[in-house]
């Protein structure tokens, strides 16, 4: 066994203990009726007997699956997902970061480094942001700030109209009528619809 499957194994049995499953590179949590995964994300087109890596972290909201006729029950893909971020800015540097096997000739180095990582950055970051209310505060800061792009507004209002919150439809609109989105504007009129669509239907 290469390495890089004797780390994962290793870390694997640190985050079962704190409740997450295992599927390939990635690890599964289920809080607050959302979904939690963080990421093991290989380098591609590495050469032959070395490993680089990063660690991105993954939350998907039921009820904002549920609007788009999905789910994150169970084991997710990513794609699913509505929030992420990658573990290096979550780091004091700041920056994206990536670690190479090869650079730690022992192994029990790396899995104490990136152990410490997970339970005092990531592990944190996702009972920071796993909840609805936590997505909702996230994206009204976002939405506020004017830094929301057009991904970020279509799961933002599918949260808002999912709970009737009455501000749904001014703050869609806004985002539609604001002149930094103007190269959006036409998929955001499609996403308001189907907004208005599932009022309609809430209604039948």
């Amino acid at each position: 066994m290469d390495s890089y499957k004797l780390l994962l194994n290793t870390l694997a049995k640190m985050l079962k203990s704190r409740g997450f499953m295992r599927k390939g590179n990635k690890f599964y949590i289920t809080k607050e009726n959302n979904c939690a995964i963080i990421d093991f994300q290989k380098e591609r087109g590495h050469e032959p007997g070395e490993r680089t890596f990063t660690i991105n972290i993954y939350i998907g909201s039921e009820r904002v699956a549920n609007f788009f006729g999905s789910s994150v029950k169970g084991t997710p893909g990513v794609e699913l997902c509505h929030w992420d971020e990658r573990v290096g800015y979550l780091l004091p540097q700041n920056k994206d970061v990536w670690w190479r096997i090869s650079d730690y000739p022992d192994l029990t180095q790396l899995e104490k480094e990136l152990e410490q990582v997970l339970v005092n950055y990531c592990i944190p970051e996702i009972d920071n942001n796993i909840s609805d209310a936590s997505l909702e505060k996230t994206w009204r800061a976002r939405f506020s700030a004017g830094i929301m792009h057009f991904t970020e507004y279509k799961f933002f209002t599918a949260l808002l109209k999912s709970y009737n919150r009455p501000d749904w439809l001014a703050l869609a609109t806004a985002f539609i009528e604001s002149p930094l989105n103007k190269n959006a504007k036409r998929i955001a009129l499609d996403h308001l619809e189907h907004l208005q669509e599932s009022v309609e239907e809430g209604r039948n």
